[in-house]
């Protein structure tokens, strides 16, 4: 994924090598829209250079503008660059055979003092002879031109200071990361009362949980991903805003909202362009700022949406603009028959769908169709963007962002060639859960709380979809349980349940995906987990608890296990097994009533044949009791406030860790806000960090 960023910087570094406002430049093409004006005796067909550069009565007049008006702002060397302009301009008239060298650029320019005129008065004579533009004219001309290139070169840097939002963020957590940085900082009250009421807590109700309302749907940021977003909008705004430069002659436009808009259209044009690398860089799998900031995959999902948002509605401005502008010119029907301006209208049309085609209700119900249409989507509107700007100069963004994103596909296709086509083993656990264990290579290394993508090569499922998982690694394999739903894993399930609870099949692997969090530089950690969010805080515990066995008896590594039934346990019983011999506090709590749990029954189908069995789950419960003889076993949910409260009293340091049901991830996000934000007052000195592995695709 490195190697994407750097082709990505590279990318964007080149297309800011073209400086539009140099006055070089400018003195090039405003001296040659004021000369193309000129009735010359010569007839060519081969574009709009072709008289100037074919002609030497017209190119000695343009060379001498050039020189007139480079003597007054700048100096004799700006002249000799300005060559190079006026040979990418001949270049783009046909009948010229050969570039114009210095010496004939001088020669030209002398014969053309000599021998200059004034323009004729009259539009019907040709002219063959050398002309000088009036100094008025041409100051103004040119003053013109460089107003509105300033503009184009103010939008790109204001389009490198989007960027360097975002750089100057990851900079700043990626020193955060530095071992010793944070207890240093975390020692300051002022820290954490900032800490506790903007960076943590959830900015609604919900964060990890999908609003409830019914006219709504999908998933709020916390405070601090809220911050950032908002952070990034003010900044846009204000770049949209800043810093436009107006002719007050009105030389190349007829009024000065004319030049408004169309400084407006070029703005929000570039500044849509630069959104590209990052829009693609932030939904990327392999996505190295993962490690070197702390960030999680889900803040870059949100950043990812809501710079695809603001995409959006820059494209709407862009358009808007410019149709505005052809309306006030009289020039609508022209610019319809360009293929630029339809490819332009088709990518804001796409752009808009994706945004409407992304909404929560879909990814939640139809991920699958939503995935495939996206990507769909996605490339239509980058092929309509390319042909839109491929004549205009900032192709170099659709460039780097696809040089990313095909970089990022073939480490994504490295690490499945990695891992191999295997055979899992997989087995029923209750009537919709299932285990799977798949053989691990021996140079696969993996951290605790990372998750993969597995392909099921099965003839009933399509082979190219992938689902995310994650998963336990237990040495020579992995484990993932599966809680079955639609689509593949139901297939799965109906297989596994048809051969009579146990099966195999072939699978690919892709991944290792995510990082782990620095849990063992604290004195204490708290893992809180449940549900489908069991595997990672137990990977933690168990790769933390090897250290600890040998110890002292001081436990300074808790677990607590939440969960409504006891099947998700025994699908995770190895490694819990494992767990009793290290030294930790290992809480199981049950959260389903226990009248219910003890007349609760399940039946399993195998095969043809139909068992029902009306088992107790309290006997369950004290059968696992006994095989995990030193967890402690509590019926209903834990009190999270007071358990942190018990560990912080003597501790100096304590890592929270959470991964479970949303509603339980919410409630526990919020209290640990409340207790770092009141820590002064409660005249704790412990420092607490916490860290969320709940994921949302």
């Amino acid at each position: 994924m490195l190697l994407s960023i750097l082709a990505s910087a590279w990318s964007i570094t080149a297309a800011f090598s073209l400086h539009h406002s140099a006055w070089e430049r400018v003195s090039v093409l405003s001296c040659a829209t004021n000369l193309t004006q000129i009735p010359w005796d010569f007839e060519s067909k081969h574009g709009f250079y072709s008289q100037l550069c074919g002609y030497e009565p017209a190119f000695g007049s343009w060379s001498h503008c050039i020189y007139e008006q480079l003597r007054e702002v700048a100096d004799e060397s700006t002249f000799v660059k300005s060559l190079d302009y006026v040979n990418q301009c001949c270049s783009l008239a046909g009948g010229v055979s050969h570039s114009v060298t210095l010496e004939e650029y001088y020669l030209s320019l002398n014969n053309a003092s000599h021998y200059k005129r004034r323009v004729p008065r009259s539009s019907n004579l040709k002219v063959r002879y050398p002309v000088a533009i009036g100094s008025t004219t041409r100051r103004r001309l040119n003053s013109a031109y460089h107003s509105f290139f300033t503009n184009l070169d103010n939008s790109n840097n204001y389009a490198l200071s989007l960027l360097w939002y975002f750089l100057v963020i990851m900079g700043v957590a990626g020193l955060l990361t530095v071992p010793g940085v944070k207890p240093r900082l975390f020692k300051f009250p002022v820290v954490n009362r900032i800490r506790g009421k903007f960076f943590i807590p959830t900015l609604h109700k919900t964060h990890a949980a999908y609003l409830p309302y019914k006219w709504t749907t999908g998933l709020v940021p916390t405070k601090f991903e809220s911050l950032l977003v908002l952070g990034f909008f003010l900044l846009h705004g204000f770049l949209l805003c800043y810093n436009y430069k107006i002719d007050p002659y009105n030389t190349i436009f007829k009024s000065h909202q004319l030049q408004w808009l169309r400084q407006v259209a070029d703005r929000t044009g570039i500044l849509s362009f630069a959104h590209l690398p990052l829009l693609v860089l932030f939904s990327t799998r392999n996505n190295i700022l993962e490690r070197l900031t702390g960030f999680k995959y889900t803040t870059f999902v949100v950043l990812h949406k809501w710079i695809g948002r603001n995409i959006v509605i820059d494209a709407l401005l862009h358009g808007l603009a410019y149709t505005l502008c052809a309306e006030m010119t009289g020039s609508t029907e022209m610019f319809k028959q360009q293929t630029f301006w339809k490819v332009g209208v088709l990518a804001a049309y796409v752009s808009v769908f994706i945004c409407m085609f992304s909404v929560g209700f879909l990814r939640r119900n139809y991920y699958e169709t939503f995935l495939y249409f996206h990507i769909v989507l996605a490339i239509l509107f980058f092929y309509c963007c390319w042909v839109h700007i491929k004549s205009f100069g900032w192709e170099k963004w659709i460039y780097a962002s696809v040089a990313c994103w095909i970089l990022e596909r073939l480490l994504r296709l490295k690490s499945i060639l990695t891992f191999g086509i295997v055979t899992a083993k997989s087995e029923l656990v209750s009537p919709d859960l299932f285990k799977i264990l798949i053989p691990r290579p021996s140079n696969w290394s993996t951290q605790p709380t990372q998750h993969v993508f597995l392909y099921f090569l099965q003839p009933a499922i399509i082979c190219w979809q992938s689902h995310p998982f994650t998963f336990i690694d237990l040495g020579k394999e992995i484990l993932i349980v599966v809680r079955a739903k639609k689509g593949a894993t139901q297939h799965v399930l109906t297989d596994l349940i048809r051969k009579g609870g146990r099966a195999q099949f072939k699978v690919l692997v892709e991944g290792p995906y995510g990082a782990s969090s620095p849990l063992p530089r604290f004195q204490e950690s708290l893992l809180l987990c449940g549900g489908s969010g069991i595997p990672g805080p137990l990977a933690y515990a168990l790769k933390m608890a090897q250290p600890l066995a040998s110890a002292p008896q001081r436990q300074n590594l808790h677990v607590v296990v939440i969960n409504r039934g006891v099947e998700i346990l025994e699908a995770y019983l190895d490694p819990l097994i494992r767990l009793q011999h290290l030294n930790i506090d290992l809480q199981i709590n049950i959260t389903g009533s226990k009248k219910k749990q003890k007349s609760s029954s399940a039946t399993y189908h195998y095969g043809s044949t139909t068992t029902s069995t009306e088992e107790n789950v309290t006997n369950k419960i004290q059968s696992l009791q006994e095989v995990i003889n030193s967890a402690h076993f509590h019926y209903g949910r834990p009190n999270v406030n007071e358990i942190i409260t018990k560990i912080i009293s003597g501790s100096k340091s304590l890592a929270i860790c959470c991964c479970g049901p949303p509603t339980f991830v919410d409630l526990t996000r919020n209290c640990v806000a409340r207790i770092i934000e009141t820590s002064e007052r409660n005249n704790n000195s412990c420092m607490i960090e916490y860290f969320e592995e709940y994921q949302t695709w």
